[in-house]
């Protein structure tokens, strides 16, 4: 039997729990299954029902006034995913096994985790091998990075290098679009589609000809790099919400048994639709 699963990754506050609850929410209201594992051990709010919680096994509180443990917040959090990587039998009962498997998982938003170490990769490596799961990591950014090109590239290549550290189907999702207004929307749009090495040629990005030069090659790195551009979401309308799931759920074959269900994609290339 296969399983599915996504990974939500991203930096911190960019809306990864958010995006848990607004596809959780979306899915309870066609009848769907879809179950959230809340994978960070910081977390202390977020608005979605968790199917399982990492903090019922570790917690960044446990680590608190530990003195054989005197690390930091980033420190702490590698070190409770360490313990869960350790621990992956507490993932198997967690898990359990049901007839329609779809869960998503949310990670926390230290972005070490997907770029450097392979912590990350070990446990999806370990639902692949174990419990037959079809993966697929979604990178969560907030859409203001549009309004800068230098954030912008940046963030990007942070997604960049999760895409090549983790290993398995990929995709980038901008959040926060429905806090734009029309106008910024519209322009957001346009910003998404032009590849990186026409961003770095706006006015202002470059304080010198050398910089310039610089950021360019690092611009067309991650043109040549980077498969598709980020997906938006608006979590106020349907079809955006539907458009985004349809095309992971894509990604990561869930229901090719079933019809495709053509509409979806159409609504998300429709420029009128997705304004």
């Amino acid at each position: 039997m296969v399983r599915y699963a996504q990974f939500v990754i991203g930096p911190a506050g960019c809306g990864k729990s958010t995006y848990c609850s607004t596809i959780q929410k979306y899915a309870n209201s066609i009848n769907r299954i879809i179950r959230v594992i809340n994978l960070d051990p910081d977390a202390e709010y977020f608005d979605y029902e968790p199917y399982s919680d990492i903090r019922n096994l570790i917690s960044m509180d446990d680590l608190k006034g530990d003195e054989n443990i005197p690390l930091g917040p980033n420190g702490g959090l590698v070190y409770c995913l360490e313990y869960l990587e350790r621990n992956l039998s507490w993932l198997d009962d967690e898990i359990g096994d049901f007839d329609d498997d779809y869960f998503i998982f949310d990670l926390p938003g230290q972005i070490e985790l997907y770029c450097h170490l392979a912590i990350i990769q070990k446990i999806i490596d370990y639902l692949k091998m174990k419990h037959n799961f079809n993966i697929c990591t979604v990178f969560i950014l907030d859409c203001h990075f549009l309004t800068d090109p230098k954030n912008y590239l940046s963030s990007s290549i942070i997604a960049l290098a999760s895409t090549l550290n983790l290993a398995c189907p990929h995709i980038n999702l901008m959040m926060k679009v429905d806090m734009l207004s029309h106008t910024s929307q519209k322009k957001m749009s346009r910003i998404a589609k032009e590849d990186f090495s026409d961003l770095c040629l706006y006015p202002n990005v470059g304080k010198t000809v050398k910089y310039q030069k610089f950021l360019q090659c690092i611009a067309e790195m991650v043109d040549d790099g980077m498969l598709g551009g980020f997906l938006p979401l608006n979590k106020e309308k349907y079809s955006s919400i539907s458009s985004a799931l349809y095309i992971i759920d894509n990604t990561i074959a869930y229901g090719e048994d079933l019809e495709p269900n053509v509409k979806a994609l159409d609504d998300y290339y429709n420029t009128d639709e997705r304004e």
